[in-house]
């Protein structure tokens, strides 16, 4: 019975330690920043979308290789939009184009890879699946962005 309860005492002060962590998470989110996060990846996840689609149906691209392009396009975009509009981080542009860019290359590899398994595995359409595909980008980018590469000690000397 003691074990027990301490098993549920650790559960519960886990739980409060992920509450407290989920509550500071919250905090540090600007509601202005959030949203200018959201334009720009709105146009930037468009411009994506918009060379994959093309190039994929009008040149007859392969997947992989439609996916890439879009991918490019929609980090080029991404990257001006974020480090100087969204994160406002005018200096050491090299260093963050860096993290952007090793970022991007592990995004390139998981949306490669999750892309066919929706579309092999569960069935659904290339459109559908590039998109579901990159509404989860948006959401892990925004931490990551947020709180790793865009973070100000990060650039502080």
């Amino acid at each position: 019975m003691a074990r027990i309860a301490g098993i549920m005492r650790i559960g519960l002060i886990r739980s409060l330690f992920f509450k407290e962590m989920l509550l500071n998470i919250i905090k540090k989110i600007n509601a202005m920043q959030f949203s200018k996060y959201l334009v720009a990846g709105t146009a930037s996840l468009a411009l994506d979308f918009f060379a994959f689609y093309f190039v994929l149906h009008i040149f007859d691209w392969s997947i992989i290789n439609a996916n890439i392009l879009g991918m490019v396009t929609g980090f080029i975009s991404g990257f001006l939009l974020y480090h100087y509009w969204v994160f406002v981080n005018n200096k050491f542009a090299l260093v963050t184009f860096l993290y952007m860019t090793f970022l991007f290359v592990i995004n390139i590899f998981l949306v490669s890879y999750l892309i066919f398994i929706l579309i092999d595995d569960l069935g659904l359409p290339v459109e559908l699946a590039k998109i579901i595909l990159q509404i989860g980008m948006v959401a892990w980018n925004f931490f990551i962005y947020k709180f790793i590469i865009f973070k100000r000690d990060n650039y502080e000397r």
